[in-house]
């Protein structure tokens, strides 16, 4: 989708590349072992956050975030839609109750559309991870695009972890209500259907990616089970996926990746399912303790990446630590 480029407040530091000294410096001809020598050592420089510790699985980085300045006549809604997120991703990178829809114009918003890749990820298929709300899409080897997505409620639906696959994709699907619905009989193709015009099915029993006659949910945990996305993005997604194309849906509330820069970043996500404590999970990947001054943005669980090295601002400390407003 494209934006329209937009002009940051240099107090926002949105980019947040705090490591900005360039640690790839042209390694002069030395013979045999000091040539290699000296490379790995300016190799692990380029990767230890803090001395003493030793970060694990440090992932590429694609995309940047941005700031968007709300105009009138716009909701989160809209502005979540326009940039191909959820309002749920909106809320948790500023700072506001997930619930929040309506805004001030003249507010500033941190756009989180930097996005750190999962590990291993297919050739071609799909990676969702739960915290993240989030699909990511792959296609000849590359990363191609991130779908925001609704998962199973947390009380009794949750979308359960594991390594599956599409068996097969229906156009204007009918929806067999299972027997604990309120509904009592199959519902056709139209606006009452709930899986919306396409269905992605998958190798777990019932499961499967669909559209939804409720956007303004997508992002949430909601769902008895299914991966619920917009619209447009299932009928997109639709065209472009085979039967036997790989589906894993993986459980990651922290993660680390390393920007063309050279430059660390990491970030967390709410722990919607109660299975893995954010801070926990970046502290085994840093190897040790935090950095000083991020311990309290990593409670906030934004769903931001942020660098590690860092003194300020990243929207001013998100609005001086904002988190219900």
């Amino acid at each position: 989708m494209p934006t329209e480029e937009v002009a940051f407040p240099s107090f926002w530091n949105v980019e947040d590349n705090d490591m900005t000294q360039n640690r790839f410096a042209e390694i002069p001809y030395l013979p045999g072992a000091r040539r290699s020598f000296l490379a790995l050592c300016l190799l692990l420089l380029t990767v230890l956050p803090v001395a003493g510790q030793t970060p694990q699985d440090v992932r590429p980085v694609v995309g940047r975030n941005v700031v968007h300045t709300v105009k009138q006549g716009e909701s989160m809604f809209t502005i979540a839609q326009r940039y191909g997120l959820a309002v749920d991703h909106l809320a948790f990178a500023n700072g506001f109750s997930p619930v929040t829809v309506e805004i001030d114009p003249g507010e500033v918003l941190i756009v989180p559309k930097e996005r750190i890749l999962p590990k291993n990820p297919p050739a071609n298929g799909l990676v969702l991870n739960l915290p993240e709300r989030g699909l990511y899409f792959f296609r000849n080897g590359k990363f191609d695009r991130f779908i925001p997505v609704s998962i199973g409620d947390e009380k009794g639906f949750q979308t359960p972890t594991g390594q599956y696959h599409i068996i097969e994709r229906i156009k204007d699907p009918t929806w067999y209500p299972p027997s604990w619905a309120k509904e009592k009989g199959p519902i056709g193709p139209g606006p009452k259907n709930p899986l919306g015009t396409h269905w992605i099915g998958l190798s777990l029993t019932r499961t499967g990616i669909h559209g939804t006659n409720q956007p303004l949910n997508i992002g949430n945990s909601v769902t008895h089970g299914c991966i619920r996305a917009y619209p447009e993005a299932v009928k997109k997604l639709f065209a472009d996926v085979k039967v036997g194309w790989p589906v894993r849906i993986e459980y990651e509330t922290a993660k680390l990746g390393k920007s063309q820069d050279g430059s660390l970043k990491l970030v967390t996500f709410p722990d919607v399912y109660k299975k893995s404590d954010p801070e926990v999970a970046l502290r085994k990947l840093l190897g040790g303790e935090l950095p000083q001054g991020l311990a309290p943005l990593v409670a906030m669980d934004l769903g931001v990446t942020m660098g590690l090295r860092r003194e300020r601002p990243l929207g001013l400390e998100i609005k001086e630590r904002a988190i219900l407003r």
